[in-house]
């Protein structure tokens, strides 16, 4: 996140790496949780092809979804050679470090009103960002326990750091949406560490989140008091064209989409033209007409692919959760699986939470984001039983 589509160069190199390793695949290697995370990324992608195929539209819907397929070769690169839990955490931790580095300088030298916004800075979108960011920081929030039970108070206090920075790069991007379910994670986080919840360390993260909390408060209160706003102009005054009420117009366009096609949706084109009688009908205010999406990934899918679109979205969540959530059954904390699969778990929780208010996987950075993480912390789940390294 130092640089706006940063997040590009990674993938690519790991799909070039990944490309000779098809030609030696073994059958061994086709577990039961590989061919199921097949299931899952693959559903995704055809069922996409599967509606252009009956609905027509532009071939390029297809081009971000087919991230999710181009993707697996780098979970069987992963696979033979596995991830090291400390260098993908130092990652991350770096990663949310620089997210809020990049926030407070966009807010307070730029003077730009929100974070990512990509006006004097290009390649940035204040939700995307912003929701990264929030995973970021909540990930190295779990790595700040995990070392801290390691008694390495140092690398710790890094990660306490680096958490803080990435939660900050979320508040300055203003995008609530990254709020929503952090709480329940923060909460989940706090439970499995919850033995080493001393008197000093909790004094010492309760003092540091007050003083962060102080700092950005009228950041959180200010977004926070608008979105009541825009709910009593939305409900007292029926006026749609704020960014909550336009959200409300965006979701009822979809479930009326719905409701006219349930099975597999209208199609690409078929939910433009539906939206736009909708609009001549008077079911939804014409605010909807400047947006393309429907600013709540279940329910786009719901109205462009039907309850199959949406079965095939809720597959790609589920899926690796369930995968994750066994595997962190089956270790215990001090072997590098269980790391592993609580990271995904948190993962997981927090993307697919970002999906209620933004088309999060609709944008090539938040697919990649999704995919490629799941990947990584899958493959590092499925290799071989070793405890992680003092």
């Amino acid at each position: 996140m130092l640089i706006g589509g940063g997040y590009k160069p990674v993938p690519v190199l790991l799909l070039a790496l990944a490309i000779p390793v098809l030609f030696t695949l073994k059958t061994s290697l086709f577990t039961r949780d590989v061919k199921l995370l097949i299931l899952a990324f693959s559903s995704y992608f055809f069922v996409v092809l599967a509606s252009l195929l009956v609905y027509g539209g532009n071939i390029s819907e297809a081009d971000i979804p087919s991230r999710t397929v181009l993707t697996l070769p780098i979970l069987f690169l992963l696979l033979l050679y596995p991830p090291r839990i400390h260098w993908l955490l130092a990652g991350v931790g770096v990663g949310a470090f620089v997210a809020g580095a990049v926030a407070i300088y966009h807010v307070e030298i730029l003077h730009m009103e929100r974070a990512y916004t990509g006006h004097l800075v290009k390649g940035y979108m204040p939700i995307q960002s912003g929701n990264t960011a929030m995973s970021l920081g909540l990930l190295s929030l779990f790595a700040t326990f995990y070392y801290w039970g390691k008694q390495k108070y140092i690398i710790s206090l890094l990660f306490f750091i680096a958490a803080l920075s990435g939660i900050t790069g979320s508040v300055l991007s203003g995008s609530r949406g990254g709020w929503v379910l952090a709480p329940i994670v923060l909460f989940f986080i706090l439970y499995h560490f919850r033995d080493l919840l001393s008197k000093r360390l909790f004094a010492v993260m309760s003092v540091s989140l007050f003083l962060l909390g102080t700092t950005l408060l009228p950041e959180v209160e200010t977004r926070i008091n608008q979105a009541y706003a825009d709910v009593e102009l939305y409900t007292q005054q029926d006026r749609s064209n704020t960014s909550v009420g336009a959200r409300f117009e965006m979701w009822k366009s979809a479930w009326y989409s719905l409701e006219e096609k349930p099975f597999f949706g209208q199609g690409f084109p078929g939910r433009d033209l539906a939206e736009k009688r909708f609009v001549e009908e008077g079911k939804v205010d014409k605010v909807v007409e400047l947006y393309g999406r429907a600013h709540n990934q279940y329910l786009e899918e719901a109205a462009t692919k039907g309850l199959i679109g949406l079965t095939a979205l809720i597959m790609l969540f589920a899926i690796p959760f369930a995968i994750f959530m066994r595997y962190s059954r089956e270790y215990q904390r001090h072997d590098s699986q269980w790391v592993f699969a609580q990271c995904g778990i948190i993962h997981v929780l927090l993307v697919a939470s970002y999906c209620l208010s933004q088309n999060f996987l609709n944008h090539n950075s938040g697919t990649m984001f999704y995919s490629v993480f799941t990947v990584i912390f899958l493959a590092g789940c499925m290799q071989k039983k070793q405890n992680v390294p003092a």
